[in-house]
């Protein structure tokens, strides 16, 4: 069987006043046919894993296009014509391939095209068909879109930051294609999209957050049916409708698996916090003080239909509120009534006013309420998971 390899890559900070152009591709990389595979096999790069990858598996690669450049200014007009054009005559003369395994960046940016990544993904998938598997691999610093999820089969992200993991993916993802050709799975893969900006400085894959948000998806990697599960912690400097934090889950054809599995990875990266384990395992997360919780509630935006919270740097739909809970584990609530109101901060013993007790730290357990092209949440803290979901019930409209 022969697959075709694609690759565009190209960081975009569209606060650069200057763009990115031909030139600047050529003086890195910018390959196509056979030229590819001679540049690129045994480099640590996803296209050489790709490579090494098909020969372990007894298929035959087919190199077609591979262009990078460094992380510069948007790319402009001409230039974003001309990588497309060459790609695509690539694609023709190929005739037709039993797959393909690509490497689009993810924050790639044109003047033309803002999610430069999902055009090409959505034109690919156009011109082979919806039979033919579209396998990938992601920097973890992409602006997800959902037109790169709808447009792929499998996309599985880098999971170290600085990056030391490409070869390894393309390793994976050229596993995952020769299993699906043989019949042995059915990638099926569900996108997640939290209202949320994670700071670039806090991206280190070593490091607190996001080294406890790493071990979570490790755990779900080791979920029987799942077989991929990826970050991707977005590029701030790229100013366009997709930037911001994102999750995948891949399974095999299980859909309702794959959208339990990003949603619980979902809720490990609403907050730039630490995650932490609840009773029966609910994912939570920690919270400083009930004066944190106060800034988050008057940083949210007013109310409209969409009874949906984000925090800090993202849009907020519907405030936040808290109650505080007198027990002797502190504690308090955020969330909404059934008839769409804010929950007033009030005090659970008694009806008497009180100033609120500063709890030293309380523990978040996230609960969906129901899934749309937006997640709407609820939020409980130092409450069972029985509580909180049916606390979460409540809210659904």
């Amino acid at each position: 069987m022969r697959i075709g390899i694609l690759s565009l890559l190209q960081e975009s900070n569209t606060f650069v006043s200057g763009t990115t152009t031909l030139q600047h591709f050529e003086d890195d990389l910018l390959l196509e046919g056979e030229s590819v595979r001679t540049a690129l096999s045994g480099a640590h790069h996803e296209v050489g894993g790709f490579l090494a990858g098909l020969e372990q598996q007894g298929l035959s690669a087919v190199p077609l296009f591979a262009a990078r450049a460094l992380p510069y200014g948007a790319m402009d007009a001409a230039t974003f014509s001309e990588l497309m054009s060459r790609m695509f005559q690539q694609v023709a003369l190929a005739g037709p391939l039993d797959g393909y395994l690509v490497a689009p960046h993810g924050a790639t940016v044109s003047a033309s095209y803002p999610d430069v990544d999902g055009y090409w993904l959505a034109r690919l998938r156009a011109e082979v068909g919806s039979l033919i598997p579209i396998i990938g691999t992601l920097d973890l610093h992409a602006n997800l879109s959902p037109m790169m999820v709808d447009a792929t089969d499998a996309l599985i992200a880098y999971r170290s930051n600085p990056h030391i993991d490409q070869f390894d993916r393309g390793l994976e993802a050229a596993e995952l294609m020769a299993r699906s050709l043989k019949g042995e799975i059915q990638p099926v893969q569900r996108a997640m999209f939290p209202p949320f900006v994670m700071n670039i400085e806090r991206q280190a894959t070593a490091e607190s957050p996001c080294l406890e948000l790493y071990r979570v998806a490790e755990r779900l990697r080791q979920r029987p049916g799942v077989l991929s599960t990826s970050i991707l912690q977005g590029f701030p400097y790229a100013d366009v409708a997709e930037m911001g934090s994102a999750v995948i889950a891949v399974t095999d054809q299980d859909v309702n698996l794959a959208v339990e599995i990003a949603a619980q990875h979902e809720g490990t990266i609403v907050l730039d916090l630490a995650p932490v384990e609840t009773e029966e395992g609910t994912l939570g997360l920690e919270v400083a003080d009930l004066q944190d919780a106060i800034d988050l509630s008057m940083e949210a935006g007013p109310a409209t239909g969409e009874r949906q919270f984000g925090f800090s740097q993202c849009q907020v739909f519907q405030p936040l509120c808290i109650i505080e809970i007198r027990q002797a584990v502190q504690g308090f609530l955020l969330g909404i009534r059934k008839d769409g109101q804010p929950l007033a901060l009030a005090d659970h013993r008694d009806d008497a006013p009180r100033e609120p007790v500063q709890p030293i730290r309380a523990r978040v357990s996230i609960k969906v309420v129901r899934l749309t092209l937006k997640l709407r949440h609820t939020a409980a803290l130092d409450m069972p998971p029985s509580s909180a979901a049916t606390m979460a019930s409540s809210f659904s409209p």
